[in-house]
């Protein structure tokens, strides 16, 4: 995986393996802390991952 993309609090991150051949890991597995997974799309250098970061309002 590797980041395509980058914004004030989201990331883009390349998704094109989903499960590896042990089928121990997947996608999910590889999200950072405070990040969640907003959705998956299209992107020109493939599909990506949408990480949104978890901000806390008080």
């Amino acid at each position: 995986f590797r980041l395509v993309g980058e914004g004030t609090n989201y990331l883009l991150l390349n998704y094109a393996i989903l499960i590896n051949e042990e089928g121990g890991r997947d996608a999910y597995d590889i999200i950072p802390p405070k990040y969640i997974l907003l959705g998956i799309k299209q992107h020109r250098q493939g599909k990506v991952m949408v990480l949104q970061e978890i901000t806390y309002f008080r």
